[in-house]
């Protein structure tokens, strides 16, 4: 049996890393309050589960509508959007398999550094709206609209639309919070909805685009006979870019600049030898996941960690408590960015399911950090701010970040 925990606090929302430890010592899965998942602890049941797509499944959708069944508006919001489609992180193979194949070439490391130029211009151009003020709100002006517009270029979305955008993705993202009210649940499903009438405009502009870009290739794939991406899949894939290829960036931006600001050893050490970044920002991904982790549904009776584990259990990988599991990574609570085993954490997931961005959230992190140090040198974080983050089961995202420089 499933043992079972109680529904995190909200002290234990803000900084769940006690309770993480707590439970990865008792047991390797615990069911989670009333939440209708168990939590996933440990580094290796975490990595054995994500490996196993024919034992978990990644498609939740089903389960997600029904475990909202309680709000019939919710369900009538979700009528009037578009078809519904797997796609990506909520596919499994062969569909998955179709559709990375289609898209990885896009996203790959030599195709992403191209991108770094104008990435750097987005950030020099966001600083200099501020760097005169002395003072700034690191996450609003800085740390989320250098995601979200470099997303919408990559998509060829107007600059001019990033706004809204940024809002329905922030509606997609809080869908899972797992903190909703009935409320706010129905208004992020009505955000949704009007997020997905957009891609639907958007796709149908671009059908006839032909070039190697992120849309050319979808809407070659729709083209194509037989098509390779039905159009409800090409939306859907499009939506988990928008929300994703923004979301992840900017908790790791904000979680970088805060653990780079709170230790100034490190900061120095950077500032002398700027190839010691990649390992310092592993080392922040580690420690700070922009992901709690990720959900999976099992599809026949396991066992995970020993433990029995029923057909439909709804599963959530603890990557954020995975990557601080001692038996991987020693003294798991310290920032040690010299890890000889820094690239073994799974902020960006593991499996065939790992981040299809993680180059870009990388470069895009890398490129905020060396402008930070570059032209804020003396930058703190506001003396009486104490850092929270946004209310959420499922990302890792600060609220606010005040610096002063």
């Amino acid at each position: 049996m499933i043992p079972r925990a109680a529904r995190p606090t909200d002290t234990e929302v803000e900084c769940p890393h006690a309770l993480w430890s707590r439970l990865r010592a008792e047991s390797p899965l615990h069911e989670i309050g009333d939440a209708g998942y168990a939590l996933v602890t440990r580094h290796a049941d975490v990595c054995a589960v994500a490996r196993d797509p024919a034992t978990f499944s990644s498609n939740l959708v089903a389960v997600l509508l029904a475990s909202q069944a309680g709000v019939p508006q919710v369900l009538d919001v979700r009528a009037q959007g578009p078809e519904q489609a797997d796609a990506l992180a909520l596919a499994d193979p062969p569909v998955h398999t179709r559709q990375r194949r289609l898209l990885n070439p896009a996203f790959n490391v030599r195709r992403i550094a191209i991108l770094e130029p104008a990435i750097r211009a987005l950030g020099n151009q966001l600083i200099d709206a501020f760097s005169g003020d002395g003072r700034v709100e690191w996450m609003e002006s800085f740390a989320v609209p250098l995601p979200v517009t470099v997303i919408a270029d990559l998509l060829d979305m107007p600059r001019a639309d990033v706004p809204q955008i940024k809002l329905w993705s922030d509606a997609a993202i809080q869908l899972l919070s797992g903190v909703n009210t009935p409320e706010s649940l129905l208004e992020c499903h009505r955000h949704i909805v009007d997020l997905q009438r957009y891609l639907v405009a958007h796709l149908e502009r671009h059908g006839e685009r032909r070039d190697d870009s992120v849309m050319g290739a979808i809407a070659a794939a729709i083209a194509a006979s037989p098509p390779f991406l039905s159009h409800a899949e090409a939306l859907n894939v499009l939506v988990t870019l928008v929300t994703a290829g923004n979301e992840t960036t900017t908790s790791a931006i904000g979680s970088v600049t805060r653990l780079v600001l709170e230790h100034p050893a490190e900061r120095a050490a950077l500032q002398r030898d700027r190839a010691r970044i990649p390992a310092f920002i592993e080392e922040c991904l580690r420690l700070e996941s922009p992901f709690h982790g990720h959900f999976r549904l099992t599809k026949a009776d396991a066992a995970i960690g020993g433990v029995a584990v029923p057909e439909q259990t709804r599963l959530m990988l603890g990557w954020g408590a995975a990557n601080r599991d001692p038996a991987v990574f020693p003294d798991p609570e310290a920032l040690a960015p010299g890890r000889p085993n820094l690239k073994d954490h799974v902020a960006f997931g593991h499996g065939i399911h790992f981040c299809l961005g993680a180059p870009l959230a990388r470069l895009e992190t890398r490129v905020a950090l060396e402008l930070l140090l570059d032209r804020l040198p003396g930058a703190r974080i506001a003396p009486g701010h104490t850092p929270r983050h946004v209310p959420s089961l499922f990302v890792r995202k600060l609220a606010a970040l005040p610096l002063e420089f």
